[in-house]
């Protein structure tokens, strides 16, 4: 019961931290839409037991279980109308629920890590060490916030952590590798339905598993879980394979770009900022790697070495990866590793001077190695939290300002900016335009609740109504009053607005008047009425 006590502080500690992060990141549809949005209404289609999803080129099929069973939840305590309806009106109480239960989670598997490495390893400071894996990095930390697969990494993590940990301390004659080719058969598939990025570590248990048979049950195992779990992706099959295809023999990001595998110019540039930016991972495998070697001519079969050079092969890979493909976080499963890594090196360092005490100093200079980390991230930690709390008050006194406007306007145009503004209908557009074949449906469900409201997405020149794409001609008329509102605003955009409503094969004017204007945040509102010519 004590020792019960000891695993729960740190996850304790995570969980406060995670809320403290969701509590000041204030609302997701004013600087969060992506990919918030597009997560929420897939999960909450797959709620409604439709399993043809549109997003699934993570697949985040995890996550968007999770959502989906999270409605359902929260839906039974809100009678009165329908989940679909609730979700369009509240979109924001859907997101932050998903959130808070995906992070006790989180907490809860990093209490189950303490116990099970207690149990494998016999040491209390290994235990509570280990569980200070998410808080290595800023990036693996700041997951805690958003809705996407990144989110629930920290559970996937500790269940790689506790069969790495279960391998190390048991001697080879006890490891029955015809059950761990099972489990981390499930486990892979189920950690890349969550996200691609965890592809390389399917090499960890595919060297350490001995023999081709074995290895070969592995990969098999390995690919009919992924089916199964990323079971949305596999329903739309050739979206899926498109997407990853265009990934990988593109140059560019998102399967844009020339057709090819790597720029080289931008692979160079990316993988430096990944190699400044993760110092606490490689440098300590690199001494790893070294101890490993050395151990392996006294010891060929140590459990210890295997692991090591298992490791640095994900690890390699997963940098090459993220390189070609790049944004920080897709290297998150890997940088939750780093802690780890430590361990291994300690243990090996007890192996070669067994006399300077096996379990002591490593484990000592273990404790150094991952307080070293946790002191490095926690004052930035504080200085995000300040930066995202700045913000919030920043978007709450923005839409206190906007809002009567766009709330109180029976006709409106909204130019957004990419992540987010004031007009939530910006924020729902991004999850409609996901919804696949459920498009029509649910953009008449949008219409009830936000009649007459139109989107202009300027970076592609394109109005939409819903999720169909409309042109000025389609929903213009003489005689009524429009709303205006134009989030990042600048004269350049305004006459951009105003040229694209003024086509060619239109018949109107405008006469517009300025209703609001801001500099900080640059968004403005304007009123104006279609008068025949």
């Amino acid at each position: 019961m004590k020792l019960n006590g000891l695993f729960l502080l740190i996850p304790i500690i995570f969980l406060v931290t995670a809320i403290a992060y969701i509590q000041s990141a204030g609302l997701y549809f004013m600087g969060g839409v992506d990919p918030e949005y597009n997560y929420l209404f897939n999960g909450i289609t797959l709620a409604h037991l439709k399993v043809h999803l549109n997003a699934i080129g993570h697949p985040g099929t995890p996550v968007q279980i999770l959502i989906a069973l999270v409605a359902w939840t929260v839906h039974l305590f809100r009678p009165g109308q329908t989940l679909w309806d609730d979700v369009m009106l509240n979109p924001e109480l859907y997101i932050k629920a998903s959130l808070y239960t995906a992070n006790i989670i989180n907490a809860v598997f990093l209490f189950v890590l303490g116990k099970q490495v207690y149990r494998y390893s016999k040491s209390l400071i290994v235990s509570l060490v280990l569980q200070l894996s998410p808080f290595a990095f800023l990036i693996t930390l700041e997951v805690s916030f958003r809705l996407m697969p990144e989110l629930i990494m920290t559970s996937i993590i500790s269940c790689w952590l506790i069969l790495l940990v279960k391998l190390l301390y048991e001697s080879p004659e006890q490891s029955n590798y015809k059950k761990y080719s099972l489990i981390f058969g499930l486990l892979i598939g189920f950690s890349m339905a969550a996200k691609l990025t965890f592809l390389p570590f399917f090499l960890l248990p595919f060297i350490i598993i001995p023999g081709i048979k074995l290895k070969l049950r592995y990969s098999v195992i390995s690919v009919l879980s992924f089916a199964f779990f990323a079971f949305p992706a596999m329903l739309n099959f050739h979206k899926f394979t498109g997407w990853v295809n265009g990934i990988f023999f593109h140059k560019g990001s998102y399967g844009k770009g020339e057709r090819g595998i790597i720029d080289w110019p931008v692979f160079a540039d990316s993988l430096e900022i990944l190699l400044k930016g993760t110092l606490q991972l490689w440098i300590p495998l690199l001494a790893t790697l070294i101890l490993a070697l050395v151990v392996k001519r006294n010891k060929k079969n140590d459990p210890a070495v295997t692991i090591t050079l298992a490791l640095i092969a994900v690890v390699i890979m997963h940098y090459v990866i993220t390189a070609k493909h790049f944004a920080f976080y897709y290297f998150v499963p890997s940088m939750n590793m780093a802690i780890f890594s430590g361990l291994l090196a300690c243990l090996l360092l007890g192996k070669l001077f067994p006399e300077s005490g096996r379990k002591k100093v490593p484990e000592l200079l273990l404790v150094i190695f991952a307080l070293v980390l946790v002191i490095s991230v926690l004052p930035k930690i504080n200085k995000e939290l300040t930066w995202l709390q700045e913000r919030k008050k920043m978007q709450l006194e923005a839409l206190a300002r906007v809002g009567p406007f766009l709330n109180n306007s029976d006709h409106k145009i909204i130019c957004a900016s990419y992540y987010g503004c004031s007009a939530v209908e910006y924020a729902l557009l991004f999850g409609l335009l996901e919804s696949g074949k459920y498009k029509k449906e649910l953009t008449a469900r949008y219409n009830r609740h936000y009649p007459s409201s139109f989107i202009y997405m300027h970076t592609v020149d394109q109005f939409y109504n819903g999720a169909f794409e409309m042109e000025p001609e389609d929903f213009l008329k003489a005689g009524v009053n429009y709303t205006l509102y134009i989030a990042d605003f600048s004269d350049e955009l305004l006459n951009k607005v105003m040229k694209v409503l003024q086509t060619d094969s239109t018949v109107f004017r405008q006469d517009i008047k300025v209703l609001f204007k801001s500099e900080s945040p640059a968004e403005a509102v304007y009123s104006f009425m279609i008068v025949k010519k």
